[in-house]
């Protein structure tokens, strides 16, 4: 079987090329192009880099017009005019540029963590999907053969061969099975209908029955690769060195502030003008303050940087250690099902009269136990693994 690279909104992740992987990469692509949320995060982070870039710009510069009426009469009348621009040292350092890039990667990093949150939703839906159309199928099999044994202690019932009390087990034996598959198809339609909302309303078709076969890479490569990737230890990453251009733009609005402009007085055949300066003295210490508390922000954020990765190595180590457990546990199920498979024996045993009635409906239930902790023990492994892939949307 041969493996590709699959792009997924983004994010590369390595699987085996089976129809199942090819529909749930599909299915993915849909949610991250239709889901509400992510348009309405998307709409969010175009917002904030129009606000970062509008931010990167010099104050308006300030116009002043005045006419001043001359008393008592004969003093002249004057007209003032100025014209004012404030120099911003974050926006000539390109310290204020700096911090705007940086805003908007922020802004895509956080963007990208959402989306890998509602992915991770999506996949564990998905997964869900596929064990409740299993579920389904092995229901109606066993609705089926509990309908062909109905129908048969009906027909030894009206021969005289069996008695009331027997077909009264077989048919409570039908409307059990019954109720399970209704109660399974109800979960079934509760799991369409959250990919539903999960891909904006569209209806969402998933009958595939086959989970995704893709290897768990090696741990260790696994935690390279999402201490390298991970959305949200990009957006840690991010939120660090905002806060280290925030602290470096503070210490530039801390430099004394210049205004240039030109300034004209004009009164009948005495006229005035010529440039003007201002500058602003730095005295009570505000922009000291401001300084230290983006340093301490900075600091906070990088605690919280090696708090996300810490959290975040151990949360895959143990969901690693999970799914392999859960693996194994489904495999060993799997394989001793298939040597103890007695359903074909226990029906012919059945119709030939070689066990009783209320034999083979205990014999049954045993065999329905294994097989239902089967499916469920490997959905619960799927679910891990996917879990795991997620990591890497």
């Amino acid at each position: 079987m041969k493996r590709i690279l699959i792009a997924l909104t983004g994010a590369l992740v390595w699987l085996c090329v089976t129809p199942a992987s090819a529909q749930r990469a599909a299915l993915l692509d849909s949610i991250a192009a239709h889901n509400t949320t992510l348009r309405a995060l998307e709409a969010e982070a175009r917002a904030q880099q129009s606000l970062a870039t509008a931010e990167n710009r010099l104050p308006d510069p300030e116009l002043e017009l005045a006419y001043m009426v001359g008393t008592p009469d004969g003093v002249p009348n004057r007209t003032n005019v100025n014209f004012s621009q404030t120099l911003d040292w974050g926006v000539l350092t390109g310290r204020r540029r700096a911090l705007a890039q940086s805003q908007i990667s922020g802004a895509t990093a956080g963007l990208a963590a959402q989306r890998q949150t509602i992915l991770a939703e999506a996949s564990r839906l998905l997964t869900q999907a596929v064990y409740s159309n299993r579920l389904c199928n092995e229901l109606t099999e066993r609705l089926n053969l509990a309908t062909e044994v109905a129908r048969l202690y009906q027909q030894r019932y009206d021969r005289g061969d069996a008695n009331a009390l027997e077909l009264n087990k077989v048919r409570l034996n039908q409307g059990v099975a019954e109720a399970e598959l209704r109660r399974a198809e109800a979960d079934r339609r509760s799991v369409l209908a959250d990919l539903q909302r999960l891909n904006g309303g569209k209806p969402l078709a998933c009958a595939d029955t086959a989970y995704v076969e893709a290897p768990l890479p090696a741990l260790a490569d696994l935690l390279q690769r999402l201490d390298a990737s991970h959305p949200q230890l990009t957006a840690a990453r991010q939120a660090v060195e905002q806060s280290r251009l925030q602290t470096r733009l503070q210490q530039a609005m801390g430099w004394p502030a210049f205004t240039v402009g030109f300034t004209g007085e004009y009164i009948r055949q005495n006229n005035y003008s010529g440039l003007s300066l201002g500058v602003t003295l730095p005295l009570w210490g505000n922009s000291r303050a401001l300084v230290k508390q983006s340093r301490a922000e900075t600091l906070a954020r990088q605690l919280d940087l090696a708090d996300a990765r810490q959290q975040l190595a151990a949360e895959v180590t143990q969901q690693y250690a999970l799914a392999n457990d859960l693996s194994r546990t489904a495999e060993q199920l799997r394989d001793g099902l298939a040597a103890a498979d007695n359903a074909p024996l226990l029906r012919r045993s059945l119709e030939e009269g070689q066990i009783s009635l209320l034999d083979y409906l205990l014999e049954l239930s045993f065999y329905y136990t294994a097989r239902t902790a089967w499916l469920d023990a490997e959905r619960d492994a799927r679910l891990a693994e996917a879990r795991l892939r997620s990591y890497l949307y």
